[in-house]
């Protein structure tokens, strides 16, 4: 057998180590763009909430599929303007919440009522939840709520998406918007997208809406909570908090539309009883 000479092994070991510094490279190219495309994914349209949604399913963005999110009963979206945050729960953290909420409501009642109040026994169901992050801003919009289509429990904070894809939401029946941008048009479409015979509660804070007609046949499980300030007696800004159902609202917009009503009647008999005797003056002047 020939022996390779020593130029043909350092043309051999040239030849080996430029092949392993191309498969390195190969590879290092292949994880850079398979890496790229799982970070994607194929049908949500914010990265960053996507991103967000993998941490929480732990899975990578492009495994999370629209059936790992038709699956989730609980969604809670917040956005401070820097962050966001994303808190997913299922069958196991719905069912605690809603013992958990129970009997904090027992809690309250009998306390407003002076009795003895019952010891609160369930624990808050938010270490059943899984939490994501992402990159928060001050107009965030999400086009990617409609694909939590199962969602019984919804509450979103500081996040502007279009009312109608609440219709997506089959078996929604208690939901808390504050500061979603809400109008008008925004209110009649979750009144006709969504199944309000199901609805439980409703809560809406910081909102820019005047006719709340879509939701009358409900306007008692519909809350509108407002905050304001005020200077106290020592000088010092107070922030000040207010709460009332619908239909409270309703009734004191009809009572104020009324007296405005009324009072607008009496000015225009008093200017009409003013005219009318002025003109009978003047006939007497001209008599």
């Amino acid at each position: 057998m020939a022996r390779l000479t020593g130029t043909q092994k350092k043309k051999r070991n040239a030849f080996v180590a430029l092949l392993i510094a191309i498969l390195v490279v190969a590879f290092a190219i292949f994880y850079v763009v398979y890496s790229s495309v799982m970070a994607k994914s194929a049908y949500l349209e914010n990265a960053d909430f996507a991103t967000a949604l993998g941490q929480a399913l732990e899975k990578s963005v492009r495994k999370v599929s629209a059936e790992d999110l038709a699956a989730v009963k609980y969604v809670e979206l917040y956005n401070d303007g820097e962050n966001g945050s994303v808190y997913l729960g299922y069958d196991d953290f719905v069912e605690q919440y809603d013992k958990y909420v129970a009997e904090v409501e027992a809690a309250e009642k009998a306390e407003e009522a002076g009795e003895e109040v019952p010891e609160i026994t369930t624990e808050h169901p938010v270490a059943l939840a899984k939490a994501g992050m992402f990159e928060g801003s001050e107009e965030l919009a999400l086009n990617d709520v409609k694909y939590f289509t199962g969602a019984e429990v919804l509450s979103i904070t500081n996040v502007s998406f279009d009312a109608k894809q609440l219709g997506e939401m089959k078996n929604l029946r208690e939901a808390s918007f504050s500061y979603c941008g809400f109008d008008n048009e925004d209110i009649a479409a979750l009144a006709e997208k969504v199944n309000l015979e199901q609805i439980e509660e409703l809560v809406f804070m910081g909102y820019d809406v005047d006719d709340w007609s879509p939701l009358e046949s409900i306007s008692d499980k519909v809350t509108l909570q407002n905050y304001g300030y005020t200077i106290d007696d020592q000088g010092q800004l107070q922030m000040t908090s207010n709460e009332q159902t619908l239909t409270e609202y309703l009734e004191e917009k009809a009572k104020a539309e009324a007296e405005e009503a009324a009072k607008a009647e009496a000015e225009e008999t008093e200017e009409a009883v003013e005219e009318t005797a002025e003109t009978a003056e003047t006939a007497e002047v001209t008599e």
